[in-house]
Parts: C-alpha cells; sequence; structure tokens
C-alpha cells in the first residue's frame, strides 16, 4: 500500500517517483484496490522504496530540483 497522492499519470500510464542518489525516476506501476487515501499495488515498486509522495506536475526523470 502506497500513498495515493503519490500516483502520477505520463503518457496514459500509472505511476510514482522512486528517489535513488537524490535522483527522481518515474516508474510505472500496477495498482489494485483503494483502501481510504492508500492504494495496493502489485508490481513496480518495493517494500523499502523511498517514493515523492506529493510530486509536482513539474517533476521529471533525473531531476532532484523538485523532490519534496
Amino acid at each position: 500500500m502506497i500513498p495515493k497522492s503519490a500516483i502520477v499519470q505520463q503518457f496514459g500510464i500509472t505511476g510514482v517517483y522512486t528517489v535513488e542518489n537524490n535522483q527522481a525516476t518515474f516508474q510505472p506501476i500496477t495498482t489494485g484496490r483503494i483502501n481510504g487515501s492508500n492504494i495496493e499495488v502489485f508490481s513496480g515498486v518495493s517494500e523499502g522504496d523511498r517514493l515523492v509522495i506529493n510530486p509536482s506536475p513539474n517533476l521529471k526523470d533525473n531531476n532532484s530540483d523538485q523532490i519534496n
């Protein structure tokens, strides 16, 4: 489960921005059920991955300027 606020749509693909080495990278995900303010994730991220929870609409791959 991850916060719904972390979900973004990019070119019709559902995903999240993960953070590694202070760089944001778009990661496509497969989602499942919604439970309140969280959403189930079947694939694309693993436990322990750092996510951008409220990504700016201007956030792009390999960008560290917009990471919250």
